[in-house]
């Protein structure tokens, strides 16, 4: 089922997918950011997304590092540190979930700062849920919610689409989906009194 377009958590820990979906579109990260949106990351994100050694690097992974960089320098996905809680909330959500530290770390801190939570992994997403997340939530609904709010044109989320496949991201089904969803809930909207 497609998340309601017409409502999203603003404030988002993100886990690694999600950071590079973000990411992989400049139209849709700048935005989200020019509708509220902000962005953090774990420690562990950020060492998943900048620092793990990787087996092979390929221009897309050059180009979502530099533009995280820029981003980081710009006070843009700041890391939020994890607590002594934290780690312990990981460790007992590792038990339960063959997950990563960053999606893991990522759904503790969210819980516990009240914060969304933002991924694109379906096995993170149902933990979330789970935790009772403020917000769980993925990288189609931002698209879809900026396409609600008038945040995006149709235009633009074909761009979106476009950048987003250029950088080798996998979610052109689920982006297309989303789009379509919002317009379809744009045309059954009750109409705005002035």
């Amino acid at each position: 089922m497609l998340a309601d377009p017409s409502d999203f958590h603003l404030h988002n820990v993100t886990d690694t997918c999600s950071v590079w979906n973000i990411l992989s579109s400049q139209t849709l990260y700048t935005k989200a950011q020019a509708a509220g949106c902000s962005f953090c990351i774990t420690g562990f994100v950020k060492y998943e997304l900048l620092d793990k050694p990787r087996k092979k690097n390929h221009d897309a992974d050059r180009e979502l590092k530099g533009r995280l960089r820029q981003a980081h320098t710009e006070g843009k996905f700041s890391v939020c540190a994890c607590t002594i809680d934290d780690l312990q909330a990981i460790r007992s959500l590792q038990l339960r979930k063959s997950l990563g530290k960053g999606e893991l770390s990522s759904i503790a801190i969210a819980k516990r700062i009240n914060l969304g939570f933002l991924s694109d992994d379906v096995k993170a997403l149902k933990l979330s849920k789970n935790e009772n997340v403020v917000a769980t939530q993925d990288v189609p609904h931002l698209l879809s919610w900026l396409m609600f709010s008038k945040g995006l044109t149709d235009g633009e989320a074909n761009h979106v689409i476009c950048e987003h496949v250029a950088l080798s991201g996998s979610l052109k089904q689920q982006l297309q989906k989303a789009k379509e969803h919002s317009q379809q809930c744009l045309l059954n909207a009750p109409p705005r009194s002035n």
